[in-house]
């Protein structure tokens, strides 16, 4: 058979990196042997033992991934305490790094929970953040016609780029569409207001 090929540089250095990934995933401050690569990310996130121990005091492992991701994101006791308390569990750090980068708060949580997403978990909502699904947005398609939104359905047309504008648009052409599916198709094809006017008008 033929002998396998050597592996690229790009290939050894993918690994290199997963494998770099998954020991600071691993090793845990004061009481593993820390690498030069993780003191050296340790120290520019200003880690300091008084921050290993706060990180501890909340409950995760002090592993390298985490005291750095804390640090970096700026994920406090109170923070930890008010995702903890909305969600009613403990997030996990990497979520809960995610979710201190994107902005979420328990402000804007609290502004989903009045709109009917007070249930969701952290990952749907996190999406919501990610395509800066909002109050006033929402609001705004529920006064043109579409509320009772789902999280994904909301998500759906946020990543459309669909608005209360082109809602109010597509009325005005005489195009009600019925269903978020719908909607989605008719943005997705392009179709807007003049598009439909120049195809409603009678031929000459």
């Amino acid at each position: 058979p033929a002998p396998n090929p050597a592996p690229s540089a790009k290939e050894k250095a993918r690994a290199a990196r997963k494998e770099s990934d998954d020991a600071d995933d691993k090793t845990r401050v004061g009481v593993d042997p820390l690498s030069v690569d993780q003191l050296v990310a340790l120290k520019i996130a200003g880690v300091t033992p008084e921050v290993v121990e706060r990180i501890s005091a909340m409950g995760y492992e002090p592993t390298v991934n985490t005291l750095v991701g804390f640090q970096h994101a700026g994920v406090t006791p109170d923070y930890v305490k008010s995702m903890t308390d909305r969600f009613g569990r403990s997030i996990p750090a990497e979520q809960l790094v995610a979710m201190k980068h994107m902005g979420v708060t328990p402000e804007w949580l609290g502004q989903m929970a009045a709109l009917g997403f007070g249930k969701e978990d952290s990952d749907d909502l996190l999406a919501a953040k990610a395509m800066d699904i909002n109050a006033a947005w929402l609001n705004e398609l529920k006064a043109a016609g579409f509320g009772n939104l789902t999280l994904d359905e909301a998500v759906q047309l946020r990543a459309m780029s669909v608005d209360a504008t082109f809602l109010r648009e597509l009325d005005a052409a005489g195009v009600k569409p019925a269903t978020v599916d719908e909607l989605v198709r008719l943005r997705a094809g392009g179709v807007d207001a003049d598009f439909i006017r120049r195809m409603q008008k009678p031929r000459k």
